[in-house]
């Protein structure tokens, strides 16, 4: 079942080799929930074992907060990146005929 299909039509199990090279190439819906439930049930279980344990607690806080802290970085690569490159590029390039520069008082 967790299994994933390639552009030529062949499946991708983990026995194949090629399943950690096609992870996110799903094929239907039922093999994602089946990974995504083992993914919580496996850290679910180490958290249960693990939770007395300071350094775990404290560790996984701090893993969940830089998850949590670079949801924006593609917005800042793609979006805010591209705006200071117009500032850049843009800054002195400033129309002669301005509205407010023709109303100047002397």
């Amino acid at each position: 079942m967790l299994e994933t299909k390639r552009a030529d039509g062949k499946n991708d199990s983990p026995k194949s080799g090629h399943f950690f090279t096609a992870f996110w190439a799903w094929h239907d819906l039922t093999s994602f929930l089946l990974a995504l439930a083992g993914f919580t049930l496996f850290w679910s279980i180490v958290t249960s074992i693990l939770i007395k344990y300071t350094w775990y607690v404290e560790a996984l806080g701090m893993v969940s907060l830089l998850v949590e802290a670079t949801l924006g970085a593609p917005q800042l690569i793609t979006i805010d990146i591209l705006i200071l490159l117009q500032v850049f590029f843009y800054r002195n390039n400033i129309p002669s005929d301005m509205p407010y520069e023709s109303a100047a008082i002397d």
